[in-house]
């Protein structure tokens, strides 16, 4: 059966007034809208001057112009935008939001998760219901409101965020920028060695700093001055709050190597995810299946077991915090047998049930 085609130029402005399931939109190769659902039933397109206005009741799976400008209204599902360089702007997306390779984008709600990568100009969400992981904004990013944790890099442009769960930070704040960011519990960042930034700290446990200046106590804070001071950036934490720069290690050797592997893995298995449900698309078009389910349950799954990672890791860190210290090795268990157990997980030698049942018989 062929599929509904719509030519609309270069650069279209693609209304989607209302979607009731999961939207996916992927570049088309030429300049015509083309629906990937085939049931006539669930949707309807209109033409009008620039662009079409789509409404859908059921999933919604479009191929666009590369440059096509994509304004949502609600999107009950899930919503997956990737390679679209026209403008973004969405309302309410009801599930998980996950951004790849696209041009300035604004959001007022996402009920779930977002995933950003490679945003090529600004981002500004007013509203993440869950978790927020961002790697590559080219521009400013603003994030209202995360209700729960963080993870930041590779943003070219002030930063906004406040966050009520834990925040880790890869920053490289542009000169002249000023930038503010408040977690409701801990809050690690990291500077480049050439950073030239003036960076205030507010933290409602202990402040640890790694860097190659002294920290100035000032209104009940901590000030660090880099560089030439060239930009601004403000950190609070209601927890513990670290910083450290260049290569140098920490202040205090509690960094669990195992916070380290989840959060590298969840953005090295977002970025994998991506690649993997654009493929399965691409399939899906050609084959009889269900693409979109597919990327949809090994996404799930992937969340999970970072999930279960992650509890496994504040569990050792609130085992380690509690115990007394002592000096016989049977009471305590080492660093180097936590970070085996998390080298093995990362090297797929145990799946994260085993490792996260070791962590907990070394705890005990």
């Amino acid at each position: 059966m062929s599929r509904p085609t719509f030519e609309t130029g270069k650069s279209p402005r693609i209304v989607l007034t209302a979607i009731g399931g999961d939207l996916r939109v992927s570049p088309a190769q030429g300049t015509s809208v083309e629906v990937v659902e085939s049931d006539e039933q669930d949707f309807e397109i209109r033409q009008v001057e620039g662009g079409l206005e789509i409404e859908c009741r059921g999933d919604c799976k479009l191929l666009v112009p590369p440059g096509a400008m994509l304004e949502g209204g609600a999107v009950g599902g899930d919503a997956m935008i990737q390679g679209l360089q026209g403008e973004l702007l969405l309302r309410t997306i009801g599930g998980d939001l996950r951004l790849t390779d696209v041009g300035k984008t604004a959001v007022e709600i996402v009920g779930g998760d977002l995933y950003a990568n490679q945003v090529n100009g600004s981002l500004m969400i007013d509203h993440v219901g869950g978790d927020a992981r961002v790697d590559g904004v080219g521009a400013e990013l603003h994030l209202r409101s995360v209700g729960g944790d963080l993870r930041l890099r590779q943003v070219q442009g002030a930063t906004q965020a406040t966050v009520g769960g834990d925040a880790v930070l890869n920053l490289l704040p542009p000169a002249g920028s000023r930038s503010v960011i408040q977690a409701g519990s801990d809050l690690r960042c990291a500077l480049p060695e050439q950073a030239s930034v003036r960076v205030q700290l507010f933290a409602g446990g202990d402040v640890r700093v790694a860097v190659p200046t002294e920290c100035e106590e000032v209104g009940g804070g901590c000030l660090v001055r880099l560089g030439g001071e060239e930009a601004e950036l403000e950190l609070r934490a209601g927890g513990d709050l670290s910083l450290r720069s260049g290569e140098e290690k920490w202040a205090r050797p509690e960094l669990d190597f195992g916070e380290a592997v989840a959060a590298s893995l969840g953005a090295e298995l977002g970025t994998q995810m991506a690649d993997l449900e654009f493929k399965l698309n691409g399939l899906g078009n050609h084959l009889s299946f269900d693409a979109g389910r597919i990327g949809r349950r090994l996404r799930q799954a992937v969340q999970r077991a970072h999930r279960r990672a992650e509890r496994a890791r504040r569990r050792s860190e609130a085992v380690r915090v509690l115990e007394p210290d002592a000096p016989g090795e049977d009471e305590v268990p080492s660093d180097e047998e936590r970070m085996l157990v998390l080298r093995m997980l990362e090297q797929g030698k145990l799946s994260v049930d085993q490792a996260d049942s070791l962590l907990q018989a070394l705890g005990e």
